[in-house]
């Protein structure tokens, strides 16, 4: 299936007029995007985690996560068409963020947070992808 992207909960890796393509999936992992109905429209967001029977999606332009069961989730988000070598370093900024930045705030503290996206917008203006000695 090949969805258009409307509305900005996903910037900058997915922008409005995007086209995404959607797969089956066999697994959930948290990092990775998903399509999931949600209040009567089909969202694309990434999953940060699982409480018990509870997925929790958030969208890498947003500040609150959505709640959902496993029946709710369609798809997995496999590519992006438009995609560049931009916008899949900025997934790689926001996977750290997610997995990372949210949960630990000894990042902050040691200032890790600040040089990690330094390094990598660093990569982007290059066009080299970071080694991960690099980053910390």
């Amino acid at each position: 299936m090949v969805f258009s992207i409307q509305g900005n909960s996903m910037e900058p890796l997915l922008r409005e007029g995007d086209s995404v393509r959607i797969f089956n999936m066999t697994s959930l992992k948290p990092g990775d995007c998903y399509i999931f109905k949600l209040n009567g429209k089909m969202i694309i967001h990434r999953l940060a985690g699982k409480i018990g029977e509870d997925y929790y999606f958030i969208g890498d332009n947003s500040n609150s996560f959505e709640k959902v069961t496993r029946e709710q989730i369609f798809g997995h988000l496999y590519g992006n068409p438009d995609n560049k070598v931009e916008k899949q370093l900025i997934m790689i900024i926001n996977w750290l963020y997610l997995h990372f930045m949210r949960r630990k705030p000894p990042f902050r503290a040691f200032g890790l947070r600040k040089r990690i996206i330094r390094t990598i917008f660093r990569s982007i203006h290059e066009k080299t992808i970071p080694e991960t000695s690099d980053l910390y």
